[in-house]
């Protein structure tokens, strides 16, 4: 796991924030849409090492992820979550219910001058501007800490 934003970004920058979902393949919900925001500038070396161990949290056990959690809170400067329910996602559809909350986690916990990357969709509704980056919670640690 690198600590710059993305790979194939000509420049390392200290401010990233990354966005996630889970709930996307359950038919019950909810959905819920995270992101979080990395200084790596102020990362101390032990944060740094157990920031590069995080991945995608479906190869990681419950065991696993549990441990890394407090190590993600103390990362982030920001922390942003998004639930959305059953009825919001049959009303508006899982795919509109999950770009809204992806942007709504994202542009909560951006800044100006800040990386802002989503795993793998693109999210025109978002008012921040930001890359997807396919697989991006097995390539990018504010990703994947979402």
């Amino acid at each position: 796991m690198e600590s710059a934003p993305a790979p194939g970004m000509a420049q390392r920058r200290a401010l990233v924030a990354g966005a996630d979902e889970a709930g996307r393949g359950s038919l019950a919900g909810p959905l819920v849409a995270a992101a979080v925001l990395i200084d790596y500038e102020n990362l101390s070396l032990r944060d740094r090492r157990a920031l590069s161990d995080l991945d995608d949290s479906k190869v990681r056990s419950p065991e696993e992820r549990e441990e890394l959690y407090p190590c993600v809170l103390r990362a982030a400067t920001r922390v942003a979550v998004t639930v959305r329910c059953v009825r919001g996602i049959d009303a508006r559809g899982l795919h509109v219910t999950n770009l809204a909350a992806l942007a709504r986690s994202l542009e909560r916990v951006a800044v100006p001058g800040a990386v802002c990357l989503t795993d793998g969709f693109s999210v025109p509704s978002c008012a921040v501007v930001l890359r997807a980056v396919i697989d991006g919670d097995a390539t990018s640690a504010a990703i994947a800490a979402a």
